[in-house]
């Protein structure tokens, strides 16, 4: 995946473990890496755009995150 910039609306991994989610891109969480499978990667911090989720934010695996068109 390219670079996203900051406020960019991507899809982010649901926390339930179910899927994807809309949310919107803040920053690359520096120095805050998640073990995926055993492998440190880097994270990212988001902030849920639907749902009961709505306006709260999380970190999670950068790489998992995908550009979405609104």
């Amino acid at each position: 995946m390219a670079a996203v910039e900051e406020k960019a609306k991507v899809w982010a991994p649901h926390p339930d473990g179910d899927g994807k989610i809309r949310a919107t891109f803040l920053e690359i969480a520096v120095g805050q890496p998640i073990e995926v499978d055993g492998i440190a990667r880097d994270s990212a911090w988001i902030s849920y755009d639907e749902g009961e989720l709505e306006g709260t934010t999380a970190r999670v695996p950068y790489q998992s995150l995908r550009r979405r068109e609104e």
